[in-house]
């Protein structure tokens, strides 16, 4: 989880410019970090992933967490493209067809066998049969000790519809190796236009409305009761793919931010009192007690903190 203000901000506050308490301090940043999520009751960082929860047989569904959008998490696969034989002038292409819709993200490479010319330029191209994916044909270098190919630059992140081809053209190949074989790597932008699922039915967006209806983040899901639908009862019958969490990461309040820091430097000069809860000032006579969180902070922390929520609002 990330952290919610950096070294430099808690050494700045501090007035600290030596580097020998600096991992004393990050580990008391993660501290505040996740004391102030301990006491909001949520986090302000946001994670993209698929979660369950139990339904209740109504329309609506109460969220244990801030939910930002309903969205596929991204997920990664590859595709190995083969072909196979002694490689020669004109011998056609690999071809495999795209289970899936993204965009390629990377290519990688291995022959298995080398023929002459190991180490030189080798003349292999990834394309959907009307564009080409590499920067350059040939750009592709044979590591000798490896077999692997290296050296190669996307065109661009190319984007692949379902059912789409992507070929291997392995026509001028000119080190004429007994095999090759392309992996490539593909990030998926697409999934199944289905993240929100009741009890194996999918709903569509207009099945569903998120609440509150005016901000961010929702807490709430309720069926939209003309269409007759209720939430499937029982254990782990529903699952939603979704950003979940307070606010986007670069969206952080400026609050918490000011609150992790003051935490964070409150927390790193318990140390001079032993890490006891009070000081004592024998000019004064007397016995000065601080407590963990401070009024200042517990102020905008409150701010922050879940409060109970009332339907339909």
């Amino acid at each position: 989880m990330a952290d919610y203000c950096t070294l430099d901000d808690v050494k700045s506050r501090l007035n600290i410019s030596g580097s020998e308490n600096d991992t004393l301090i990050e580990n008391i940043i993660d501290s505040a970090s996740r004391i102030i999520d301990k006491y909001c009751g949520r986090s302000f960082t946001s994670v993209t992933e698929v979660r369950y929860f139990d339904g209740n047989g109504g329309r609506v569904l109460l969220l244990n967490d801030d939910l930002l959008s309903i969205e596929p998490p991204e997920s990664r696969a590859c595709v190995e493209l083969t072909a196979s034989g002694t490689i020669t002038v004109a011998d056609g292409k690999a071809q495999c067809t795209m289970p899936f819709a993204g965009e390629i993200e990377d290519i990688q490479g291995y022959i298995e066998t080398l023929g002459t010319g190991a180490g030189t330029s080798t003349d292999i191209q990834i394309s959907n049969g009307a564009t080409d994916y590499l920067t350059t044909v040939g750009a592709f270098e044979v590591d000798s000790a490896t077999n692997l190919l290296e050296g190669q630059v996307l065109a661009s992140n190319p984007a692949f519809e379902i059912d789409d081809i992507i070929e291997l053209d392995v026509d001028a190949v000119s080190t004429n190796p007994a095999d090759i074989h392309i992996w490539v790597w593909v990030k998926v932008s697409s999934l199944a236009e289905a993240v929100i699922i009741n009890d194996d039915e999918t709903l569509d967006s207009t099945d569903y409305i998120l609440y509150p209806l005016n901000s961010s983040p929702k807490r709430w899901i309720e069926l939209d009761e003309n269409e007759g639908k209720i939430w499937a009862k029982g254990r782990k019958k529903i699952s939603i793919a979704g950003k979940w969490g307070y606010c986007e990461d670069t969206d952080l309040p400026g609050a918490i931010w000011n609150a992790c820091v003051e935490l964070s430097c409150r927390i790193f000069k318990m140390k001079d009192t032993a890490y006891q809860d009070f000081t004592a000032s024998a000019e004064l006579g007397q016995l000065f007690y601080s407590k963990a969180l401070s009024p200042s902070i517990q102020l905008v922390l409150d701010l922050y903190k879940v409060k109970e929520m009332v339907l339909g609002v």
